[in-house]
């Protein structure tokens, strides 16, 4: 039995590879899909026809057996998925900054009542300070 094994150990190790990447591929669908139906009206038109694109293609190659044709599937994806996360998830009114472009630069560019104030930058940050009571 144990030299059984040896035997198919190659084997079992192919299929696991395939395996892992199937469930991969499968679980990013599945996120995806489920963002697009939640967050579908934060995305364009042309970045919803890219990520829809990548989800067809991406079903249509589950059904394989080759690792690399899965791993290749499971990329393009995500790089769609990474497109429409910036959409979901920019602040309203920003615009995408060109390539190269330094983060600072548009800053620099505001007036100082304009820009955002991060946490840890001091300022006048409202305390609030309240009793509590532990129940249970």
């Amino acid at each position: 039995m144990q030299r059984e094994a040896e035997a198919h150990r190659a084997e079992d190790e192919q299929r696991r590879k395939v395996v892992d990447a199937h469930n991969v591929l499968d679980g990013l669908i599945y996120s995806v899909e489920k963002t697009l139906k939640e967050q579908g009206a934060k995305i364009s038109s042309d970045v919803r026809n890219q990520v829809e694109e990548a989800l067809s293609q991406a079903r249509q190659k589950l059904d394989t057996k080759e690792v690399q044709e899965l791993k290749d599937a499971t990329e393009k994806l995500t790089a769609a998925a990474n497109k429409m996360s910036e959409q979901i998830y920019r602040p309203s009114g920003e615009q995408p900054q060109a390539e190269g472009q330094a983060g600072q630069a548009g800053q620099a560019e505001q007036p100082h009542a304009a820009r955002e104030k991060k946490p840890g930058q001091g300022g006048d940050d409202e305390v609030i300070e309240a009793d509590f009571e532990k129940v249970g």
